[in-house]
């Protein structure tokens, strides 16, 4: 983020204007000519004659040449399309369920193809040569975002190989390595976790500790508030479905509902998820060789792993005139969910899980909703708010 000329004196990575004037105050931040990446830049206030500083506010900064199209809403849901090709360096989607559909909730939104922080989207393997569809583990990582604890606006780094190995990767302004701290949420409160974004509060309830959240409303599209980390324009999804019970997934009509339905359809066997008929062993993948906790399976050859599997993930499809023949998989047509290491609720940890899992913005008698991602189901429900998953973006069109 550029160099420090000398000791407290940042002009080359930032400049802060108008400081005494909250409505004009402005910082300026040098970007770097590089690949892009995250940053966090935050307020101090230090009171007269206190030489303690205390953080009022931060501000996390995506640094991605990755530009997706919102539908016009002038237009509507014919510019699904048109919004796609505008894209740059990615695209943006809509998944299967009725509710994307003309007249429903999501008609006139789309989807981020990456979470939020990523600096890939898309399926590691999407146009490469039959004979390289291994992907190399740094195509994997890249498309894997940033950890949030639900409500927190504040990203915890990822795993920086996909694996729960603990390495610091997020610097200070004079370049020193900053670590995590991980802390009991025990008494945690609103103004503790804004003074602190590189605190993990961990907690084994699922009630929140905490007043943020990300979203005003109990219904989709509902109305972003100020602690939702996505950027302008975009807001973490709810599910746009009612939500019953614990681990229950509305017959249907929520926002993942169908997503990964082939030609051979799909059943619902109970209402936690949806099995996705993918079985034929000739499959480029298939349920039985997905990914699993410790193997990656890639045609015709298996991967083991100890305990760790930095490049798994899953793939569905969009529309149903898809083959499972990758030839004809696009950007465009398929959806990839990542599946790394995350941190876990009891001590803030990594850990790599069974399944992949997202945030939503849903909340449940005060439990925090989430999507995961299984190896053969797709399944939505509840848990504690201290784990540290993924967000990805839905457009917000400010209901």
């Amino acid at each position: 983020m550029g160099y420090q000329l000398k000791e407290n004196d940042y002009a080359n990575q930032m400049v802060l204007t108008n400081a005494d004037d909250p409505e004009k105050a402005r910082i300026y931040v040098r970007i770097p000519y590089s690949k892009g990446g995250n940053a966090v830049i935050a307020a101090y206030h230090r009171a007269p004659g206190d030489s303690n500083e205390t953080i009022v506010w931060s501000w996390h900064l995506w640094i991605t040449d990755y530009v997706p199209a919102r539908i016009n809403t002038d237009v509507g849901y014919s510019d699904y399309e048109a919004a796609q090709k505008r894209s740059l360096n990615g695209t943006v989607h809509k998944y299967r369920s009725p509710i994307w559909t003309e007249g429903k909730t999501y008609a006139n939104m789309v989807m981020m193809d990456r979470g939020l922080g990523a600096r890939k989207g898309g399926f590691p393997g999407i146009g490469k040569a039959d004979h390289e569809k291994d992907y190399t583990q740094m195509e994997a990582v890249n498309r894997m975002g940033l950890l949030y604890q639900w409500g927190r606006k504040d990203p915890f780094f990822g795993s920086p190989d996909g694996t729960t190995t603990e390495i610091n990767v997020i610097y200070n302004g004079n370049g020193m390595p900053l670590s995590i701290t991980k802390q009991s949420a025990s008494g945690m409160d609103l103004a503790n976790a804004i003074k602190n974004p590189l605190t993990m509060y961990y907690c084994g309830s699922k009630k929140l500790n905490t007043a943020c959240s990300w979203n005003t409303s109990s219904t989709a599209p509902g109305k972003k508030t100020i602690y939702d980390p996505s950027p302008e324009g975009w807001k973490v999804p709810m599910n746009g479905a009612t939500l019953n019970g614990n681990d229950l997934l509305s017959t249907g009509s929520g926002i993942f509902a169908q997503l990964g339905e082939v030609t051979n359809g799909y059943t619902i066997t109970n209402l936690n998820y949806m099995n996705l008929n993918l079985a034929n062993e000739n499959s480029y993948f298939n349920n039985s060789k997905y990914y699993s906790q410790n193997q990656f399976y890639k045609q015709e050859k298996k991967i083991t792993y100890n305990g760790d599997n930095p490049r798994g993930g899953r793939i569905f499809f969009l529309t149903n005139d898809i083959s499972e023949t990758p030839s004809n998989w696009t950007i465009n047509n398929t959806v990839w969910m990542p599946v790394s290491a995350e941190r876990h609720s009891t001590n803030g940890s990594f850990r790599y899980p069974s399944s992949g899992h997202l945030w939503l913005a849903d909340i449940y008698n005060n439990d925090s909703g989430f999507l995961g991602i299984q190896v053969a189901a797709i399944q939505l429900g509840f848990y504690y708010f201290s784990y540290g998953w993924s967000v990805r973006c839905i457009q917000d069109n400010k209901d």
